[in-house]
C-alpha cells in the first residue's frame, strides 16, 4: 500500500511538506511508523498511481525535493519529478 501523507508540523523528513510511505498491506498503521521513501515539497501535493504490484509512480511539480529513493519493500519507485 502507498500513502501520501502531508506533514502538519515540524516532524518528519520534511516538515510541512508532502511523504510518500510504501507499507506491506499487512501492516495495519504502518505508515505512521515507517520512513518514507519520497520527501518534499510539491506544487499541488504529491500524487502517486501504481504501474503494477511491485511498481509505484510518484509525480510532484518539485519546489524542493529531501528525500528520493527507489525501492522498499519489494516495490520499485519510478519518478515523475517537475520544476
Amino acid at each position: 500500500m502507498a500513502f501520501v501523507m502531508a506533514s502538519h508540523s515540524e516532524a518528519g523528513v520534511a516538515p510541512y511538506g508532502e511523504h510518500v510511505v510504501v507499507r506491506p498491506a499487512w501492516r495495519v498503521l504502518g505508515q505512521y511508523f515507517m520512513e518514507p521513501v519520497f520527501a518534499g515539497y510539491c506544487a499541488g501535493g504529491a500524487n502517486v498511481r501504481w504501474l503494477s504490484s511491485e511498481r509505484l509512480a510518484v509525480h510532484c511539480k518539485a519546489e524542493k525535493i529531501v528525500r528520493q529513493q527507489t525501492h522498499s519493500n519489494g516495490v520499485q519507485v519510478n519518478y515523475a519529478i517537475a520544476e
